[in-house]
């Protein structure tokens, strides 16, 4: 596997490819032009048809070298969400728990004890599925509901020592997950990897936005 990945970075640098930047800045000036145009500009002369020549060509090699780019990115997001959910899926097979409730003990990991209402709010669900998520905590022994002592509208979340053994065990869990897939790499790589993910996680959330 390493041998085939050495063999496509290669590949990615032979003579006469432009640089990432070059290559991105050749695409959104070509690929805003329309047939239309380029015959416009095809017109008697020799100047006039080498760049026009010159632009067709560009065109037919490296359009293609983008749309890869930019597919091949994808996909690979694509592949490490299925990992992330294969390995997600796992855990709620061997702990008994979903998704949904190991976000609510990490959320109250993070804060200690807490109303629902807040929860519900850091978690972006309804009071309604809050109090479900709640009720399936309280049957599985991970947390304890009382009235809040200064709110008596408020009712406050608590984990039990179950529950704070399970909060413990989630983040021992994801330092060490972190480690073995980031420990190695080195700082600027890993600032640039994050800087990205967090551009592509906004992207997506506009997109999902308008979508809407």
């Amino acid at each position: 596997m390493r041998s085939s990945a050495r063999s496509k970075d290669e590949s990615a640098r032979l003579p006469g490819l432009p640089s990432e930047a070059n290559l991105t800045r050749i695409y959104r000036n070509l690929a805003v032009r329309s047939r239309t145009e380029l015959a416009r500009r095809f017109h008697p002369g020799a100047v006039a048809r080498r760049h026009l020549f010159l632009r067709i060509l560009i065109i037919v090699k490296y359009l293609p070298y983008v749309s890869d780019r930019l597919t091949t990115a994808l996909d690979k997001v694509l592949h490490l969400s299925i990992l992330v959910a294969t390995d997600m899926a796992r855990f709620e097979k061997e702990s008994g728990l979903t998704g949904p409730r190991v976000q609510l003990l990490w959320a109250l990991g993070g804060t200690g004890p807490t109303t629902q209402r807040s929860l519900a709010t850091a978690l972006d669900v309804t009071p309604r599925n809050i109090t479900g998520l709640v009720d399936g905590l309280v049957a599985s022994g991970h947390v304890t509901r009382e009235q809040h002592p200064a709110d008596r509208r408020a009712t406050l979340v608590t984990p039990t020592a179950l529950g704070a053994q399970v909060i413990d065990d989630l983040r021992e869990s994801h330092a060490d997950l972190a480690r073995q897939l980031f420990g190695e790499i080195p700082a600027r790589r890993l600032n640039t990897f994050v800087a990205t993910l967090d551009e592509t996680i906004a992207t997506f959330a506009r997109l999902m936005e308008n979508d809407a």
